[in-house]
């Protein structure tokens, strides 16, 4: 059994006995220093104040929390975790649409509870034995020095080249990080030659797009799917070529498979909201920003042009029919987060004044002239200057207001 005294775990569950279960686990495996969170914020501090060589994280922590698929986001993107720590998610369910959205980050590992010591122990000491043997690479990673890593692949795969297949993607990344384009495809067609992988796939999609190669990326990304079908990742790349080809139609249909994969995710979920629109399928709209307005509430990718999606989408999809009571309060709730959340942003309160104001047209116009009215004159006072997709959405709708 391997040696634990040395080393620092945090769990993260909102269920109190179930932390003093674990607790219990691993100091029978010899742990001295565990600390314990109840939410993924609190995790978050936590680990913003100290390094931790492992952290086993519930994913569902209660409605009004972020989960654990949110909080493994900010831990990766805030640099809040080593490459040789160890996350492995924790969960009592098994849905798909659960297992998907936690494995899209990559954890280290997964546990289903209940799960008893042996079984712990087990998974543990498999994925510290793949740190070890990783180290060199992983230290490099952590250092930000791409062209150290390749080094540290080579030597291991030197030591013994049976590691190779340990060491392809890390070198893939490292090409990647270092601009060596041409190499880098080369060396991922050599790995799709000898054995297809997704991430192999993947690389070389959006390598190809990149470059302008967009009919190759096509080629790539479906002969992907074909062999690695459940994979939603591979979805989302060939619909980022549709999109380059200004195929929006097919493009919405590709995510839509990947939404069934994988519902889960924020940002799939806005990019079919806003091809959706722009194909004037307003219901499939409205469906997309609904779920992303929902799922990102605690979410890093949480979004103000999300919250106006889905007002768009509802009053198009309303038509010149007018907005029941029951759309025009969601409609006012999504407008109402950016106002308060985005106070100081003046093109915003202009943009969500003006979305308000299409949904009162029809019941109630006199507050809609009220509101559009007050939308030009934040707009004539303004410093700020608009994206140009949000100029022509403001341009459209002065001239839909009158």
């Amino acid at each position: 059994m391997l040696a634990y005294n040395q080393k620092s775990f945090l769990i993260v569950d909102d269920f109190s006995d179930f932390r003093s279960s674990v607790r219990s686990m691993l100091r029978e495996l010899g742990v001295k220093e565990v600390d314990t969170a109840d939410s993924g914020e609190q995790a978050l501090r936590m680990c913003s104040q100290k390094r931790y060589d492992f952290v086993l994280h519930d994913f569902n922590l209660g409605d009004g929390r972020k989960n654990g698929q949110q909080v493994l986001e900010d831990l990766m993107i805030e640099r809040l975790l080593s490459y040789e720590s160890v996350f492995i998610m924790v969960t009592a369910e098994n849905s798909q649409a659960m297992v998907m959205s936690a494995l899209e980050w990559e954890p280290d590992g997964y546990l289903t509870k209940p799960f008893n010591r042996a079984g712990l122990a087990q998974r543990l000491e498999k994925l510290v034995q793949r740190k070890t043997l990783l180290k060199p690479i992983l230290q490099a990673l952590d250092r930000r020095k791409p062209a150290e890593v390749l080094a540290a692949c080579d030597k291991l795969i030197e030591q013994d080249p049976r590691y190779a297949p340990l060491c392809l993607r890390y070198k893939a990344d490292a090409l990647r990080d270092l601009k060596q384009n041409e190499p880098l495809e080369a060396f991922l067609k050599t790995i799709l030659a000898d054995r297809a992988t997704p991430w192999a796939y993947g690389a070389l999609g959006s390598l190809l797009l990149k470059r302008g190669k967009t009919a190759e990326a096509q080629a790539v990304y479906e002969q992907a799917i074909k062999a690695f079908p459940t994979m939603p990742a591979l979805f989302d790349g060939l619909a980022d070529v549709l999109v380059a080809l200004g195929d929006g139609k097919r493009a919405q249909s590709v995510l839509e498979s990947a939404v069934r994969l994988s519902p889960l995710a924020v940002r799939r979920q806005k990019l079919l909201g806003k091809l959706a629109l722009g194909n004037d399928d307003f219901e499939s709209a409205s469906k997309a920003y609904r779920q992303a307005v929902s799922q990102g509430q605690h979410s890093r990718f949480k979004d103000p042009e999300t919250n106006l999606g889905l007002a768009h989408a509802l009053i198009s999809k309303g038509g010149d029919q007018g907005l029941d009571a029951r759309t025009r309060v969601e409609i006012n709730n999504a407008l109402v987060d950016v106002a308060k959340e985005h106070g100081d942003d003046e093109g915003l309160q202009v943009r969500t004044r003006l979305m308000k104001a299409a949904s009162l047209q029809h019941s109630d116009p006199e507050a809609a002239a009220k509101l559009t009215e007050q939308a030009m004159a934040r707009l004539d006072g303004m410093e700020q200057v608009l994206s140009a997709d949000a100029a022509l959405m403001v341009a459209a709708q002065l001239k839909k207001l009158g």
